[in-house]
């Protein structure tokens, strides 16, 4: 999938590089980065995701989501560069739209509040089990 079919669902605040690149799968994770991946550097509690742009990069990332700009080094020219608010949503966003927007095909239901939320969840999903209809 060309990421051109999805970008215009992320919410980028600047990029640099190329218009457009092949994206064949996704991670946040560099060390399972291939040739035509998209990486996401997600800002953690006790890692940042920033500092394995570069092993991405050289381990085929071709797309990368990032909330900082590096300032420690030019950015490549062959790697798009999507800098978001949260690299983490923009990730989820990637996975659906490569993986087909699935959720586009299912019903879904929130249930929030402080009590009785899993009551609440048996209930409803007996209710659509009864009417001939799969819950999860």
């Amino acid at each position: 999938m060309m990421l051109s079919d999805f970008v215009q669902v992320l919410p980028v605040r600047s990029r640099r590089g190329p218009q457009d690149a092949e994206v064949r799968s996704a991670t946040g994770d560099s060390r399972q980065v291939r040739p035509g991946s998209l990486f996401a550097a997600i800002p953690g509690t006790r890692v940042d995701g920033h500092r394995f742009i570069r092993q991405a990069n050289l381990a085929g990332a071709r797309v990368v989501l990032l909330r900082d700009w590096p300032t420690d080094e030019e950015w490549p020219s062959d790697v798009v560069g999507l800098q978001v608010d949260d690299p983490r949503r923009a990730m989820a966003l990637v996975a659906h739209a490569l993986e087909g927007q699935p959720s586009r095909a299912l019903k879904v239901f929130g249930i929030t509040g402080t009590n009785g939320k899993t009551t609440t969840v048996g209930i409803l999903g007996s209710i659509l089990e009864a009417a001939g209809l799969a819950s999860g």
